[in-house]
């Protein structure tokens, strides 16, 4: 949506954008996982006019552009397959789903996790979790109309890292403290581990080939 819905003329444009001109002045100051620009710089492809948008950003860079792409694909199609299944999750008190989300973001795949399952059962076992987002995924991708195949080649190297337990951040830990045990300092562990991980994200396609 772009601002010029509001109205033709520059004027109600610009009446819009004033009228909440403190989203603009405290942007980047509040919330950001689901950040509101409103009044933001045209987007390329929508319109030349100043834009309307809700920017999605928990996502996390990727090793390489299948991984960020995979990673997109599993958000996307979770989303949908929801949606499309009628799938109870909704239902999950929030409580329950800001602590999981936390979880997540310190403890990666060893969260305590909170879910309910297509039939209304609650459960916190991973394994219950990761079958079902995945199978979910893969089904929202089909609605989207995606093919089975297509659906595998962007989910299956980010499901191979669930089947390995582990991820590009466990990786980078792992590989500071094999130098540290090793007797490197913290810069020279860090700094041999970064290029090492340039060297393979350049080299691969997805982090499963790490693996």
């Amino acid at each position: 949506m772009t601002c010029e819905n509001r109205g033709s003329t520059d004027e109600e444009r610009d009446a819009f954008a004033e009228d909440i001109w403190e989203f603009r002045y405290k942007r980047s100051t509040y919330w950001r996982w689901l950040r509101c620009v409103i009044g933001g710089d045209a987007v390329e492809g929508a319109g030349d006019e100043r834009s309307v948008r809700i920017e999605y950003r928990p996502l996390p860079t990727q090793p390489t552009v299948r991984d960020v792409v995979g990673l997109q694909a599993l958000t996307i199609g979770l989303v949908r397959g929801l949606v499309a299944r009628d799938h109870p999750l909704a239902s999950l008190p929030w409580a329950d789903a800001e602590r999981s989300f936390y979880d997540a973001a310190r403890n990666g795949l060893d969260a305590d996790l909170a879910w309910l399952t297509a039939d209304g059962e609650r459960t916190d076992d991973s394994a219950v979790v990761f079958d079902e987002v995945f199978d979910v995924a893969r089904a929202g991708l089909a609605e989207s109309g995606f093919s089975e195949r297509q659906a595998d080649r962007y989910l299956d190297p980010i499901e191979a890292r669930w089947n390995a337990r582990t991820t590009p951040s466990a990786w980078k830990i792992e590989q500071v403290r094999a130098a540290l045990d090793e007797g490197h300092t913290f810069e020279a562990a860090v700094g041999a581990m970064q290029r090492r991980y340039v060297e393979r994200s350049r080299e691969t396609e997805s982090f499963a080939e790490w693996l």
